[in-house]
Parts: C-alpha cells; structure tokens; sequence
C-alpha cells in the first residue's frame, strides 16, 4: 500500500459508513412511517367511505412527502458512500468531492449531521495532500 493509499484510507472508510447510516436509517423512517398508517388505516374502515377517503387524501400527502424526502436521504447516502470508494481507490475527484460536500450538509446526511462535516472536511483536506493529489492524476 502506497502513502497516498493509506492517507485515503480512512476517510474514505468513513464516508463509505456514513453513506450506508444514511440509506439504512432513511429505509428504516420510510418503513416505520408506513407501518404507523395500518392502525389508522383500520380504524378509520369503521367510519364508512367518506372517512376513508378523507383519510387517504390527508395520509396519502403525508406518504407522499415521507417517501420524497426518504428517496432524497437515500440517494445522498449512496452518493456519499460513493464517493468514499472512489476515495480508497484514488478515482474520481469530482466524485469525492460531491460526496464530500453533500456529507458536510446537515439536512443531507441525515441522522449523522454533526458527523457528517467533520467527516466531509476531514475527506476534502485529505484530497489538498500533494502526494494524494499526484496520485489521483497518476
């Protein structure tokens, strides 16, 4: 393992985690608020069709937001990961720095914002190495 390699190394393992917290914790909100509907969902059977479709309009804005905001979190999540093993392979700046970036963006990382900057910046001054830079464009 070269210098540059083992410099990338960690913080390229730790995007890689972050990413992966993010997608798993966006997947597991996305299930649980679609498993608190069913209750709700049964409940609201007993109160005829106007209730039920009144309840299918109100929830299904609700579904439709959680979803969007779940898909947004898990595509970050998986573009920081990315980016962490673009780092360990010493591919892709553009990469690294994207995912870098987007990690450092609290309402991005979702629930690792206040690891997420320390990680990001940690990644993007590891990028400023001269041996790291020589090694991407080697």
């Amino acid at each position: 393992m070269t210098t540059a390699e083992e410099k990338v190394n960690m913080p390229g393992i730790a995007l890689i985690v972050l990413g992966a917290v993010t997608i798993l914790v966006s997947l597991g909100r996305l299930v649980l608020s679609l498993l608190s509907l069913i209750p709700q969902l049964i409940e609201t059977l007993d109160y005829g069709t106007d209730a039920l479709i009144a309840f299918l309009i109100g929830a299904g804005l609700s579904v439709v937001v959680q979803v969007i905001n779940s898909g947004i979190s898990i595509i970050v999540g998986g573009l920081v990961a990315f980016g962490g093993v673009k780092l360990r392979s010493l591919q892709s700046p553009a990469l690294v720095y994207a995912g870098s970036v987007l990690a450092m963006i609290p309402c991005c990382s979702g629930p690792c914002c206040c690891l997420g900057l320390p990680i990001g910046i940690w990644a993007i001054v590891t990028m400023q190495d001269e041996e790291v830079k020589a090694a991407f464009e080697g």
